[in-house]
């Protein structure tokens, strides 16, 4: 059995166009691949392939550098009519050509392909699927476009016949629409659309012990660290006015127009309860403030709620994925919105329950694998929450579990979620079961932990990031060794995650392209414990249809003092070995990585 000795090491990426991804022979979509004969490199400007490339004057291309872009290139192109809009995978961008673009000597340019995008490319094999003489609207399609002038692409894609919906969230050159196959055959041959996938807009609810399994009962004694909470006010999106319980009577900001009911009563008091009926049933922050809203409202209000209540932190036990296997994994607008928030707002942290899911087999993957929720719950800066069993600290039944499409480990973190008692309408408790129960205790030891770093930190908030980093790293490691798709990093531990933030156990840089970065744990002294090490930094939003999901690919390195060096645990995410312990190797997937150490020697260890 290891003592855990935790060290962090926090990435801070600033430059959102730094990115580090290997060559591709030609850009990789989700959908497939282009082919040679997308090229149009060698062929003139009045050639069907450019025109189909054409919309209102410009052409909507993917060009293939030789490398990642600098600002010199990108000013040399734009100088030529040539504008690189957004990074795709590899050296490939989503990129305008403006009337009367030029071209001498693309190799020059750093150029080496251009290419258009097929309507089958674009479309998701769902909707390839959808059929044909299906005359009834698909409810809803999520369009992505090239950055373009946003009247001219509503006359356009109304001319299809496509209905545009009004929607809460709306995620940068996004549109949403219902339409035949007809009308999304038409919409998949505008040039400036990028990206067609059917979406899910509808919130769906997931459905004594608590306090003490995950050391909260340390944090709160009144002769010692005494965190209960106080002075912060925390977001909650879910369908219930939860004022009809006592327990958080003068603690509610209501912004929801929902009615009494129990789902979101019982995560509010798990959250926030004060225990006033009953004080075995005190919630994980009893003194916090919420700040209630209907489901997503929550998201789409952040950025509103930190103007006027400094809210850090987020509580989200719902889902907006298709239901079943095609709603499971997926990387969508959804993820891309929350990735974008938080990289905007530094200071906030949005915790999903991961779903509950873990009863359905979705082939080839073994049962309950591969069945964490598309949408929000597969962003890559935000924190996403299994649910395990304290009687045997095993995984719920129910639990989601990873890996998502693109092989990143979701779960990060699992807490209590099965028979866990809390408040429920008119001044009742009961018992619930699923991760909706989970996610709330890890936003209510989060408010401990920000309470405490405000009482360190001259009452400034922490940054999400370092809350993610603190807890995933702090975790008591549950199922198999290291990280895995059940548990994630394991079971979140309030008072190791508070010990490590005392000790400062933790680094904070920045890197660019191509960029290094060095730290040095001094003098660590030998013994029978475990050495934890993770890197994790917020990543820029990728694209919905980009095969790759990662955009800034860090490596971790950890060098003992006598040379040797450990790289990070790496999970197989195919359906054959998702079930194996995670091995040292170079992680080219996850934003977020480990290193693990046992009994480690003493001495000097470099981080890079």
């Amino acid at each position: 059995m290891f003592r855990a000795l935790t060290v962090f090491l926090l990435i801070v990426m600033f430059r959102p166009d730094s990115y580090g991804q290997a060559n591709q022979s030609s850009p990789a979509f989700k959908n497939g691949r282009l082919s040679a004969g997308s090229s149009l490199l060698h062929h003139k400007i009045n050639h069907p392939l450019w025109q189909s490339a054409r919309y209102g004057g410009d052409y909507y291309v993917v060009i293939q550098m030789d490398r990642i872009a600098d600002a010199n290139q990108k000013s040399e192109l734009a100088s030529r009519g040539i504008r690189l809009e957004q990074w795709l995978s590899g050296h490939n961008y989503l990129a305008t050509c403006k009337p009367g673009f030029f071209i001498r000597n693309p190799e020059r340019m750093g150029i080496q392909n251009i290419y258009v995008i097929p309507p089958e490319i674009k479309m998701n094999s769902a909707l390839r699927d959808f059929p044909a003489a299906n005359p009834g609207p698909l409810d809803f399609i999520a369009l992505t476009c090239f950055p373009m002038d946003h009247s001219l692409a509503e006359k356009a894609l109304r001319e299809t016949g496509a209905q545009i919906v009004d929607t809460k969230i709306k995620p940068a050159h996004t549109w949403f629409i219902r339409g035949s196959s007809a009308v999304i055959e038409k919409c998949s041959r505008l040039p400036f659309v990028s990206s067609l996938n059917p979406i899910h807009l509808e919130d769906v609810p997931l459905n004594y012990n608590n306090r003490a399994i995950h050391s909260v009962q340390s944090l709160a004694a009144t002769v010692g660290r005494n965190l209960d909470g106080k002075n912060l006010i925390i977001g909650i999106g879910d369908n219930a006015d939860p004022s009809s319980h006592i327990d958080l009577a003068g603690k509610l900001i209501m912004r929801t127009d929902e009615p009494v009911s129990d789902h979101g009563t019982h995560t509010s008091g798990i959250i926030a309860g004060g225990g006033i009926i009953n004080p075995m049933y005190a919630g994980m922050a009893p003194r916090v403030h919420l700040v209630v809203n209907d489901f997503s409202n929550i998201i789409v209000n952040s950025p509103a709620y930190i103007a006027d209540y400094n809210m850090p932190l987020t509580n989200n036990s719902y889902y907006n994925g298709l239901p079943g296997c095609p709603g499971e994994g997926e990387y969508n607008v959804l993820s891309n919105y929350v990735d974008s928030q938080m990289l905007a707002y530094p200071g906030l942290l949005h915790v999903f329950a991961a779903g509950n899911d873990g009863g359905t087999t979705c082939a080839p993957f073994p049962a309950a694998f591969a069945t964490i929720k598309s949408g929000f719950q597969t962003g890559k800066n935000i924190l996403t929450v299994g649910s395990m069993n304290y009687a045997t600290y095993g995984i719920a039944y129910g639990s989601s579990r990873g890996p998502v499409a693109d092989g990143r480990i979701k779960p990060e973190i699992t807490a209590s979620g099965v028979y866990v008692t809390s408040t429920i309408s008119y001044n009742n408790y009961a018992s619930f079961i699923g991760t909706s129960m989970a996610s709330p205790t890890v936003v209510g030891i989060l408010a401990l932990i920000t309470e405490r770093y405000r009482q360190l930190h001259g009452g400034t908030y922490p940054e999400g990031a370092l809350l993610k980093t603190l807890v995933t790293n702090s975790a008591d490691d549950l199922g198999n060794p290291g990280p895995d798709f059940t548990f994630g990093f394991g079971m979140i531990n309030g008072r190791t995650t508070v010990e490590a933030l005392e000790q400062n156990h933790y680094f904070k840089g920045s890197v660019v392209n191509n960029g290094s970065q060095q730290f040095t744990i001094p003098s660590l002294p030998a013994g029978n414990y475990q050495l934890k090490i993770m890197l994790y930094w917020p990543d820029a939003p990728a694209l919905p249809l980009a095969a790759t999901t990662l955009v800034n690919d860090l490596d971790l390195t950890v060098t003992e003092p006598g040379g040797t060096v450990h790289l990070p645990m790496i999970l197989d995410p195919s359906a054959a070995n998702l079930t194996n312990n995670a091995v040292e190797g170079a992680d080219h997937t996850n934003n977020i990585e480990q290193v693990l150490i046992n009994n480690p020697p003493a001495g000097n260890y470099s981080l890079n």
